[in-house]
Parts: C-alpha cells; structure tokens; sequence
C-alpha cells in the first residue's frame, strides 16, 4: 500500500464530518428546490458545466466545446468562471470581445487559456471572472446582451435559475476510488451526495483517453449520457503554431488535478522525465530549474496547455528551450443530440 492509498484511508476518519455536510447539504438542496429559497432568472439561456466529486473531471474541455457548437452558429455567448487560484478579486472581465485583459494569474490559469483558444477564431464571446455570479450576468445583461451563457464549475450553484445542468464524471477516477467517491467531504469525494445527479439535465461520462462503456451506476438517473473522449490535435510552439515531424526525448511537467490523464496523452513519445506538481501550479524561476535538471542537448520540453499559459512569458525559459504544449480536443459521442439538446433550451 502506497502513502496515497494510506492518506485516503486516514480520511475515512472524518466521516462523522462527512455526515453533518451531508445534512446541511440536503437542506440546502431541498430549500432550493421547493423554491423557499430565491433563484435569479437571467434574460440569456443558462448552461451549468460541474462535476459532483473533487478532482479534475475535465469541465474545461467541455466549456470549449459548448462554446464552440454555440460561436459557429453566430450566437453571442459569454462564459462566467470563478477563476480558482487567481490573484485578482472580485469580479473581472478576462476577454471583452477584443482582447484578453488580465494576466493569466489575475484571470485563472483556465479562463485565459479558454479565452487564448477561443480568440484565435471568434471575437463574439465574453469570458468573466467572478466568485458571485448573479453579480456576473447582471454586469453581462447591461454590457453584452449574451444569447447563451456557460457557468463553468456551476453544478453546486442553486442560487440561478438554469436552462440545462450538464455533469462530469470522470469515469476512471471513479472506478479507482470506489469507496471515497461514495462518500461526501471531507472524508470522501463527493461534493454532494451521488443522487443529485437526478438534478442533471445530462451526464457526461468522461473516459479521458480510455475506451469504456456506459457505466452501470450512471444508467439508474435515467438522464442522455454522453460519452467523452481525449484526443491531441497536435504540439504547438509559444506562437500557438503547430510542430510538425518528431519529437524525441522529451522531459514533461504539469500541474493538474490528474497528471496520469496527461501521461497517458505522451505514450507515442519517449519520456526522459515526467514531473507533477500540485494543481493550479504558479511556476518560479525556482520551479524552472528543477524542470531543466537533467535536460540535455537534443531534449525537448513539453507541457499542457493551461500550463503552457503561465511558462510562456518566461522568456529565458521558452526562449533558450525548445518548449511547447499538448492541444487537448474531445470527441463527444452522439453529438448531434448533443447539438439538438441545446439549441432547442
């Protein structure tokens, strides 16, 4: 038994925690469903991407994709993230139609690296930043008038009034830890107990770069479930230009909430070094040199690209190595329901 398997253990001892969240969770969702409790009704088509346990579940992929099937039928489409990790407060407008306005550690990792992707083909979306997202699509319904707008990480907000709640599960993830992904926090992983996926309007079981069929335990909510899969559309360089020809002894490093996910995506390549830092990693210079150990002439550095975001502007770094990041893509099977699912909201 390793020390992670031995830590996840040790939390089973906060299940008495676990079971007092339980009680102040099912209050709060029954207080919200009968409606004792306010909801905000937005003027635009609300979708919710979240997830119901801990850990990364792949929400940001999905966000892209949703904005992307909306921006290519000429909607106007504005995405509200809480910018986790971000050093700015309050609320913030990362990309207004022109222009990306923070720096990636004002904005999130995430929101600028969907905001750098979506900018390379359309200009008629807007991307905020806001803990309060009431205080969010009010500022949208004066300043943008969006027709659609994506509440990334949303599952858990019942204070809105929503269009289509769409649900991640990493499937693996679950299959892996099947006892803590039972159980709620803090002994376990779920951020609300496994019935709430009833709520949903859709599942996407997401199989990350696996081939798994439905999942027995997602079929009895009797919700469309979509299945997700991983694909790379390729290496970019700092300039976001695609790398044609091969690469050879590659030294990779992330900060993610699965780093085997991206490990997985590296399996054509030869792997000299493989580092993991903690989630929502905000690189040092410190940082780099630890990455660069045992780099050696012919090696090449290759990262994600929420990380690539933050290194990018380490130009002593990016400049001098050759660096560059994964372009993450999903395949969603069924898709023209998808599509039709959400256009008739």
């Amino acid at each position: 038994m390793n020390i992670y398997s031995v830590i996840n253990y040790l939390r089973l001892i906060l299940f008495p925690f676990s079971f007092i969240y339980g009680i102040f969770i099912s209050i709060r969702n029954y207080l919200y469903y009968n409606e004792i409790l306010f909801k905000y009704n937005s003027k635009s088509k609300i979708i919710s991407v979240g997830n119901i346990n801990t850990g990364g579940s792949g929400k940001t992929p999905l966000v892209i994709k949703l904005a992307e099937i909306l921006l290519d039928r000429n909607f106007k489409v504005a995405i509200i993230s809480r910018g986790y990790r971000r050093k700015s407060k309050g609320m913030q407008v990362v990309f207004d139609t022109k222009n990306i306005v923070l720096k990636p550690e004002e904005s999130g990792d995430e929101p600028y690296m969907i905001s750098q992707f979506l900018m390379e083909r359309y200009n008629n979306f807007y991307f905020i930043v806001s803990e309060n997202r009431i205080e969010a699509i009010r500022y949208l319904e004066k300043n943008f008038s969006s027709d659609y707008i994506i509440l990334d990480d949303a599952f858990q907000q019942l204070v809105l009034k929503k269009d289509c709640d769409f649900v991640l599960i990493d499937v693996n993830n679950f299959q892996r830890h099947k006892i803590l992904n039972r159980i709620l926090l803090p002994a376990g992983n779920l951020r609300e107990p496994l019935n709430s996926l009833y709520r949903g309007t859709a599942i996407f079981q997401n199989n990350k770069y696996s081939e798994i069929d439905t999942a027995n335990f997602l079929k009895k909510f009797n919700k469309p479930i979509f299945k997700i899969r991983y694909t790379n559309s390729g290496i970019y360089d700092k300039e976001n230009k695609k790398i044609e020809g091969s690469i050879n002894n590659v030294i990779a490093f992330c900060g993610i909430a699965d780093p085997d996910s991206f490990k997985k995506s590296l399996e054509n390549f030869k792997i000299k070094d493989f580092i993991a830092f903690p989630d929502h990693k905000n690189y040092t210079e410190k940082d780099l040199e630890y990455i660069k150990r045992n780099y050696s002439s012919g090696d090449s550095f290759i990262t994600t690209e929420k990380d690539f975001v933050k290194i990018k502007n380490f130009d002593k770094f990016t400049e001098t190595y050759p660096v560059y990041f994964i372009r993450l893509s999903i395949e969603i099977d069924k898709e023209n329901e998808l599509i039709n699912l959400i256009l008739n909201l």
